[in-house]
């Protein structure tokens, strides 16, 4: 069942096309990659379908719903979560708190109802302590809930980012280069931890330059090079298709048709 239906979107900055007409349909329980050399157009893409960016060409539709000239918050509302490439944490709060802020866009208390503390209000809080200590277990920072998170290793502070986006129950999560400055035993740490997020149910769209990952890891791979698409497909017919291996994968990750 489709989940995103991106149709012919384009970006321009200064009369230049960061994206031009790429269009793509993701799958309910995908895993997917977005792969290309630098430059071409893949944190754009990402910023286009969380509205970080305005589209200025095409329609992005998520569950049925236009995400056209919709704003970060309520493209958040609606179910699609994201981490950055250089990592954006609350610095100067904990690691709790870090989680709890991911969950502001599903409470229901007002103001005065929050002052006031009632029934329906220490429920609410009871079931967001609840949730920041799963996630925080499931990515194995419950033991450090009250460092700030500044003070977390690297590898840490990614693992956090990705506890927070899950906390706002998304069905999409784009992750943008996740694996970036982990070392191999973090990173299969890393796709292990994805595969756990897809088994609840959650898609995943990721920005990844380690191929071993890529190929190993995803179900389906967008190629863009020049803010173009020139592949869409399984990691398999990546690895064969011509244009690919030239612009990008070179022959390392190449594999020969027979």
């Amino acid at each position: 069942m489709t989940l995103l239906d991106v149709r012919e979107i384009s970006k321009l900055f200064g009369g230049l096309a960061a994206i031009n007409e790429v269009s793509f349909v993701l799958e309910r329980g995908e895993i997917c990659a977005v792969i290309g050399p630098n430059g071409a157009g893949k944190t754009t893409l990402f910023n286009l379908i969380t509205g970080v960016y305005r589209l200025d060409g095409g329609e992005i539709v998520f569950s049925g719903k236009k995400l056209n000239g919709l704003k970060p918050h309520q493209i958040t509302e609606y179910g699609i979560a994201r981490t950055f490439q250089k990592i954006r944490l609350f610095t100067n709060l904990t690691v709790a708190e870090n989680v709890r802020i991911g969950q502001h866009c599903r409470t229901k208390a007002e103001v005065i109802a929050a002052l006031l503390r009632g029934k329906k209000t220490r429920a609410e809080e009871k079931a967001i302590e609840e949730k920041t200590r799963e996630l925080l277990s499931f990515v194995n920072l419950d033991n450090k809930r009250n460092e700030l998170a500044r003070n977390l290793a690297y590898g840490e502070q990614r693992h956090l980012e990705i506890a927070r986006a899950m906390a706002s129950d998304p069905a999409l999560i784009l992750l943008d280069e996740p694996s970036s400055g982990l070392n191999p035993h973090e990173t299969d740490e890393l796709m292990d931890r994805i595969n756990l997020i897809r088994n609840q149910g959650i898609t995943i769209i990721l920005i990844e330059h380690d191929m071993n990952l890529v190929m190993g890891g995803t179900d389906h791979i967008i190629v863009l090079n020049f803010g173009e698409k020139i592949f869409d497909g399984p990691p398999t017919a990546c690895q064969r298709d011509t244009e690919v291996i030239k612009a990008y994968l070179g022959q390392e990750y190449a594999v020969c048709s027979n």
